[in-house]
């Protein structure tokens, strides 16, 4: 009857392995295949150790300073896909060594893609260029994720995505469409400075603690259709050349527009603004912004 039970026992953790199809590699592994030259294509795999993408081979000095700090660029060669995967310890395109005075900054020349991911430390991609496709949907990030001063050239995807600490695109530029649709803030979200030259969408997003948008450059349409902010939201200064929805959000908190500036399309029926709102300063096609409100009988 014991050895039945122990059998039973053993059964039940195949079946409960091959049920969940999750592997495990160490991080090391992979960057190995991106110095041979390899294609990463992973899917239901558990990553341990730190995944720095900083430490590959193909690295260059990119500034030199006798007593600043100096600058190397870390090169990624090689299409990135990850599906359904574990990222147990930090992910560092990014890295500040201080006792070197050393920065390190990975560079991706080819699509990435995060899709379904777990992050469970730090996602720390600062500074850091994506040439091509860059996908992030579905992720979870249970740390910082980083993104200040990232450049994306192609199309940027982080819809359904949930951030449970600050999510940092401070300076960011997005030169093709910013897709954040679904996806919930849990912790700050900031998008200071950050500059869309296409479309961003923003639709039937959650921010659960400070939105800041103070700054941000929007040059073609935005949409924050049905959103929630539960806590303060910032666009002071934001400008909207390209047109905005903000069609039936929620302001569950203070929000400032003051010196903002909106131009046609710009849909804000049916917001409804819980706590204070300014207007201050705000500008409507260079006119000041009460003459949409009356025209659009918006109060």
């Amino acid at each position: 009857m014991k050895t039945f039970i122990q059998l039973a026992g053993i059964c039940l953790l195949l079946v409960t392995t091959a049920a969940t199809g999750q592997k495990t590699m160490k991080a090391d592994e992979i960057l190995s295949m991106i110095d041979q030259g390899r294609a990463v294509e992973l899917k239901n795999v558990t990553i341990t150790g730190h995944l720095g993408f900083v430490k590959v081979k193909d690295r260059e000095v990119t500034d030199k300073s006798m007593f600043g700090t100096d600058t190397y660029e870390a090169h990624i060669n090689v299409p990135i896909s990850f599906t359904n995967c574990t990222f147990q310890e930090d992910v560092l395109a990014y890295f500040k060594d201080d006792d070197e005075d050393e920065l390190y900054n990975a560079m991706f020349h080819e699509d990435v893609v995060f899709e379904n991911c777990t992050f469970r430390g730090d996602a720390l991609f600062k500074y850091s260029a994506f040439d091509k496709m860059s996908k992030f949907s579905a992720s979870r990030f249970e740390e910082e994720a980083l993104f200040k001063y990232s450049e994306f050239s192609r199309n940027a995807a982080f819809q359904d995505c949930q951030f449970d600490e600050e999510a940092h695109f401070k300076y960011a530029e997005f030169n093709q469409p910013a897709l954040f649709q679904e996806s919930g803030f849990n912790g700050e979200a900031n998008f200071k400075y950050a500059e869309f030259e296409e479309a961003a969408d923003f639709g039937h997003v959650k921010f659960s603690d400070y939105a800041n948008f103070k700054y941000a450059e929007f040059d073609d349409q935005v949409n924050f259709l049905e959103s929630i902010f539960r806590r303060e939201a910032s666009f002071k200064y934001s400008e909207f050349p390209g047109g905005v929805s903000f069609k039936n959000s929620v302001f569950e908190d203070d929000v400032t527009f003051k010196y903002a500036k909106f131009y046609d399309p710009t849909d804000m029926s049916g917001v409804k603004f819980e706590e204070e709102v300014n207007f201050e300063y705000t500008k409507y096609e260079g006119d000041d912004f009460t003459k949409y409100l009356v025209k659009n009988k918006f109060q």
